[in-house]
């Protein structure tokens, strides 16, 4: 199993401020076997993780093929009129882009 810990968090999120999680220090991989002999390498990256540039290019330059990334934020479909719903599914779009990587995200937060 490859274990994964959000490496940027929100101040209201860190432990020393009150929160419920300790920073991980780094990004990982995992190389999934299918098929004959076909293999897809899978990083992921966790909510604000995703937002930084440096995290989706850290798991890219360790070989991802494909960018993991379950999230609790509201969102909203790019061409909808929802604020700051729609700047997420831009965030992801931009990084997807830069880094010519897939990203699946699911979230279970709030669909405007």
């Amino acid at each position: 199993a490859n274990v994964y810990r959000k490496v940027h968090l929100r101040p209201f999120e860190d432990i020393s401020r009150g929160g419920a999680f300790t920073a991980g220090d780094a990004f990982s991989v995992h190389v999934l076997d299918y098929g004959d002999d076909q293999q897809c390498v899978v990083g992921t990256v966790t909510c604000l993780d995703r937002e930084i540039p440096e995290s989706i290019r850290c798991v890219r330059a360790l070989g991802a093929q494909l960018v993991v990334c379950p999230l609790a934020t509201p969102t909203a479909d790019a061409h909808s009129n929802a604020g700051d719903a729609v700047g997420n599914e831009f965030v992801t779009r931009c990084r997807a882009f830069e880094n010519e990587v897939y990203i699946a995200v699911v979230n279970h937060g709030l669909f405007s």
